[in-house]
């Protein structure tokens, strides 16, 4: 199985009890290869290959697909912007482990689940342009789609369902835990 990953550029193989498949990943960005433009030394011909080749695409959620960071727009949401925004950016730019910056601002934040709720339907996120177009071309095409994201699971499903029809099933994220009261409890 040949499986297409944005930001990714690797070759391994995986080994599970049924069988051994060699999963084949190329970096590139898909508004770049929806618009054809060469940039920063991007191959567009070997990423449309790479595509053609593919059995499966994986994106990232924030800043790929949608226009924003999740996380972000929820503390902006809760009141913790501008602090939650500085471990963003030290997570992004490599100054701290992305577990160690993903905990700091849960902790900075604390979203309930109706924090979490409203923030959507308050503030929906902005899909990138033609993101939904390539999605869907991808999967005419007989490609799978899936997310692979450090966002959080509550935040990309709904979105993820309803603007590109991937489904809860074809989503790796993190999942934030809520009390009974919905509270947050952890991630």
């Amino acid at each position: 199985m040949r499986i297409f990953v944005r930001k990714l550029a690797v070759n391994y193989a995986v080994t599970n009890s049924v069988s051994r498949m060699k999963m084949s990943m190329a970096a590139v960005a898909a508004p770049r290869i929806a618009t054809n433009n060469v940039s920063d030394g991007l191959n567009v011909a070997l990423a449309k290959e790479t595509l053609r080749n593919a059995d499966a695409v994986c994106f990232d959620f924030d800043s790929t697909l949608i226009c924003e960071e999740g996380i972000d727009e929820l503390a902006k949401y809760c009141g913790a912007g501008e602090a939650v925004a500085t471990w963003t950016k030290k997570a992004m730019d490599g100054g701290t482990r992305f577990q160690d910056a993903l905990a700091a601002r849960l902790d900075l934040i604390k979203p309930s689940r109706q924090d979490v709720e409203q923030c959507l339907i308050k503030h929906p996120p902005l899909l990138s342009p033609r993101a939904a177009e390539f999605v869907q071309s991808l999967r005419m095409h007989g490609k799978a789609v899936h997310i692979v994201s450090g966002g959080f699971r509550a935040m990309i499903e709904p979105v993820a369902a309803t603007e590109l029809g991937v489904s809860a099933n074809d989503i790796l994220a993190n999942t934030i835990y809520w009390d009974e009261a919905g509270n947050y409890a952890g991630f």
